[in-house]
């Protein structure tokens, strides 16, 4: 790698970092909008999308499902995917409104569902395809690497399904009082992760579109391999390739907690888990994630998704700066 290539690396994670930190800003202008009208309980809802935004909805709609809603998330690419019909509301989500599959899905839908659009353009072609665009007014991010739109994808959703505004409006302070301890937790671990030949992020099944955004954050910044699971799926599909150098990031709150450290304790596996979390949203035993589900899990995921971005900066710096 030239100079020139670690300067250009260099300039990529000021910019990361300058993303992260614009969160609350961007999070507070989101909110002090004039919030979508919730769709109305009676229809179902599907979410689809790709990558960030299909975590996203991975994690909306299982809070939604949860209150007895009709609602789940799609990949857009998937091969059986919803057909069109009436009483079902497609929401089709992509940050820069120009996804190929997601315009697919929205143009297939469009005159028999009622089609949404969710994207951080709101003149792109997917808002078009769909004749209706919910703004996610996150700014750019100039890293190129979805973190705010992850987190106002996950407001604007939770919104749409029902959520009251009045109940995310704390989270750009709680964002802002996060961001210096998060911080301070990614400097502490990241010689844990540093390295690591295998990196499995684990979270609750509520959470885990939060454990692929950690994960891919991982991938696309550092570049680490970097794999997401449901913690106590893990113990059944995972564990097999857990030994010695495997690092286990964690979001706690699992039933399966206890027998994961079990078994991570007598394989020699390293265990890392993520900040706890004060507040609503909070769920660091099982008992509590029992009762983080429904707007709970939407919280949590919108808060403590700075957790692995700044682990991510932190790891990605160091990468930079060697080169």
């Amino acid at each position: 790698m030239t100079i020139d290539d670690r300067a250009d690396r260099a300039d990529r994670v000021a910019a990361f970092r300058a993303d992260i930190a614009a969160s609350p800003d961007a999070l507070e202008h989101l909110l002090a909008a004039a919030p979508p009208t919730p769709i109305d309980p009676e229809r179902r809802m599907c979410l689809t999308g790709l990558g960030s935004s299909r975590f996203a909805a991975d994690v909306v709609a299982g809070a939604l499902r949860a209150h007895g809603r009709a609602a789940w998330s799609e990949l857009a690419s998937g091969a059986s995917r919803t057909s069109p019909a009436d009483g079902l509301t497609l929401i089709a989500i992509s940050a820069s409104g120009g996804t190929p599959e997601v315009l697919d899905v929205a143009g297939r839908h469009r005159g028999t569902s009622h089609v949404l659009a969710v994207t951080n353009r709101p003149t792109s072609p997917l808002a078009a395809a769909a004749g209706e665009a919910i703004p996610l007014l996150a700014g750019a991010e100039e890293s190129g690497i979805a973190c705010r739109t992850y987190r106002a994808t996950l407001a604007v959703l939770a919104m749409l399904g029902g959520v009251p505004h009045a109940d995310l409006r704390h989270l750009p302070e709680a964002i802002a009082a996060r961001l210096p301890v998060s911080a301070a937790w990614a400097a502490d671990v990241a010689d844990a992760l540093d390295g690591a030949p295998a990196i499995d992020v684990l979270a609750d099944a509520s959470l885990a579109g939060l454990a692929e955004q950690a994960a891919l954050m991982l991938r696309e910044a550092p570049r680490l391999s970097a794999h997401a699971s449901e913690t106590a799926d893990w113990l059944h599909v995972g564990v097999y390739l857990a030994w010695p150098g495997h690092v286990v990031l964690r979001f706690p709150g699992s039933a399966a907690d206890a027998e994961l450290e079990r078994t991570l304790d007598a394989r020699g596996v390293r265990l890392v888990d993520a900040p706890p979390v004060d507040g609503p949203g909070a769920a660091t035993t099982a008992a509590a994630a029992a009762a983080a589900t429904g707007a709970g899990a939407i919280e949590r995921a919108i808060l403590t998704s700075i957790d692995a971005e700044l682990l991510s900066a932190e790891l990605w710096s160091r990468a930079a700066a060697v080169g």
